[in-house]
């Protein structure tokens, strides 16, 4: 498994080591980006700054791929880190040593033209990251920055880690210098240092294969950020996989589409919850674990489950993600739905699940465009829409039961239950009638969510409304050149948020955030804060876009209303509620 550990200093790392061999570092491309962050930059200094010569700082995994160079398995955050110390500790001594004689500083000048190679070898760049999200170039960019003065930065470079690293090392080590007046006292302390760094520590272990460097990666704690169960599910599937006939960047290509669907670290656990969830209540599904202790996927039992169904049949395993990784693409991101594909007729709705944070039905969703995509799934997408609106305004079920729930549906379903079958059962799940009636009107709805408020109040202009003044309510007004694309219709209260002095009303201010006293408009920076009267006959352009208008049906009750009181909020939340539940309950 293991060809050669070695324990090596810094400067041996990065130049040549006592057999005389130069290496350059590569860092594979299904590695994960740079991540390390300001809390892992400070503890590395600190760890160098403040012990002896000759501190242990860690391992490094590699394997050996060509002459010369080598895969960094494991250790790319530290390798990486230490690099981007390095030049900012260069970058510092050039400007305090630019000024020295060669006869009067021999010794020093020599120790700079060493530090040079540390970052190339032969004119190439000695450490090679991930091209992930400009990583690669982003680095190169400032090693010939620091090296060459070269100023032709990639876009939005400063926003970006490698940057942020640089600027944080070079602010720790001026302040460091911040009290010494003179270049030649500054010099001499960044030279301390530079010989505290070459005399650090770490131990490269060499293996012989990727599969050996993957079992290695696992089982090694070091300095580096924590794995995540996708890290972790990722390098066993890389190692189990390609000790049989695929590369391991054939193995990381598959499971890299399976990251590309689902782009989200959090929807990506998400996703391997529900896939295992789901599927493995199925008597037909071939990837069950064995155990009886693991009953369900849950974030501490997500790794466990995934190690023993790649040991069985991984390949089977990545081949089927792929797939239901895409299908679950488009409840992630319903925007990204192609209008012309088969999923084109449920975008509304899957974007309005989104928007009211309907995610534990996901795991329902999956299962039904997967076994139920020959029948019209409108109806159950539009019920589903209604279902959470109502169970976030009530609460009701709990929240640490929606999973379950909708495990249960599918168990329902793949007994030969029907799409009725699970309306009734959800149903079942929800308050009764009059707690429902009773919490949609009176709960400070648009406090709790203005997306859920704006979905409930468009469901009901639409049940209002004939399909011929149907409008986008969701329409985004981009003509704005260099402004962020916003929403050209928005939620508007009817008696004012923030009310002018002269226009408070004390029995409207405690019902001003519920259901009756809101509604939808395309003229919110017009209407404003005006007050009720104003705002019922106000005009543009000589059209009404006043409350009096026939535009929005549900502003009918509105009309001819000289004043807007509580009593009137109270009986508008009312019609509201009661066209909202028709035919739902």
């Amino acid at each position: 498994m293991i060809t050669e550990a070695t324990q090596k200093t810094i400067q041996s790392l990065f130049t040549t080591d006592d057999k005389g061999q130069s290496y350059q570092y590569i860092i594979p491309p299904y590695q994960r980006e740079y991540s390390w962050k300001e809390e892992q930059w400070e503890s590395l200094f600190n760890d160098i700054y403040e012990n002896d010569s000759g501190y242990f700082l860690g391992t490094i995994i590699c394997i050996s791929s060509e002459t010369n160079k080598l895969d960094v398995i494991d250790g790319q955050q530290r390798l990486t880190t230490l690099s981007i110390f390095l030049l900012a500790l260069y970058k510092e001594l050039k400007k305090y040593t630019r000024n020295y004689s060669v006869d009067a500083h021999e010794e020093e000048i020599s120790k700079i033209i060493t530090f040079k190679k540390y970052f190339k070898s032969n004119k190439e760049i000695r450490l090679c990251l991930s091209r992930q999200n400009y990583n690669n170039k982003d680095y190169k960019y400032l090693v010939d920055n620091v090296l060459e003065n070269n100023t032709d930065s990639p876009k939005y470079y400063g926003n970006r880690r490698i940057s942020k690293a640089f600027n944080y090392f070079l602010d720790k080590i001026s302040l460091e210098l911040s009290h010494i007046n003179d270049d030649e006292g500054k010099a001499r302390v960044l030279f301390e240092l530079l010989d505290k760094i070459n005399s650090t520590l770490i131990v490269k272990i060499d293996t012989k294969d990727a599969s050996s460097a993957f079992i290695l990666f696992e089982s090694i704690n070091n300095r580096g950020m924590v794995l995540t169960p996708i890290d972790l599910i990722k390098n066993n599937l890389i190692s189990r996989l390609s000790s049989n006939d695929e590369s391991p960047e054939e193995v990381n290509e598959k499971w890299q589409s399976v990251v590309n669907n689902i782009n989200d670290y959090e929807s990506q656990v998400r996703f391997l919850r529900h896939y295992y969830n789901i599927f493995s209540n199925l008597n037909s599904y071939k990837f069950k674990v064995k155990s009886n202790e693991v009953t369900k996927a849950t974030k501490s039992t997500l790794i466990r489950i995934y190690s023993e169904i790649i040991k069985n049949n991984g390949s089977d395993l990545i081949q089927d993600l792929i797939y239901k990784s895409n299908i679950y693409n488009n409840f992630i991101n319903p925007r990204g739905i192609d209008e012309y594909g088969i999923y084109a007729k449920y975008k509304d709705s899957l974007e309005n699940l989104n928007r009211i944070g309907a995610i534990p039905a996901n795991a329902l969703l999956l299962y039904l465009f997967e076994y139920h995509k020959d029948k019209d799934l409108s109806d159950i997408l539009t019920f589903l829409e209604k279902w959470f609106i109502i169970r976030h305004v009530t609460n009701t079920p709990s929240t640490n039961k929606l999973d379950g729930i909708f495990i249960d549906m599918i168990k329902l379903l793949d007994n030969k239950g029907t799409l009725d079958d699970v309306m009734k059962s959800l149903l079942a799940e929800l308050p009764e009638a009059e707690i429902i009636k009773n919490k949609l009107m009176t709960s400070n709805i648009y406090e709790f969510s203005s997306n859920l408020t704006k979905c409930l109040l468009i469901h009901i202009e639409r049940s209002l409304s004939t399909k011929e003044s149907m409008k986008d309510y969701w329409a985004l007004n981009t003509s704005n050149e260099g402004k962020q694309p916003h929403p050209v219709w928005t939620v508007e209260h009817i008696y004012p948020r923030t009310p002018k002095e002269n226009d408070v009303d004390k029995e409207c201010e405690s019902l001003k955030d519920t259901l009756g006293n809101l509604t939808i408009t395309a003229y919110n920076g017009n209407l404003s804060n005006r007050s009720y009267a104003e705002k019922l006959v106000l005009e543009k352009e000589g059209k009404e876009i006043g409350f009096n208008s026939e535009n929005i049906k549900i502003n009918a009750l509105l009309k001819g209303e000289v004043e807007w009181r509580g009593n009137n909020i109270k009986t508008r939340g009312a019609w509201l509620v009661e066209k909202f539940l028709k035919d739902f309950l």
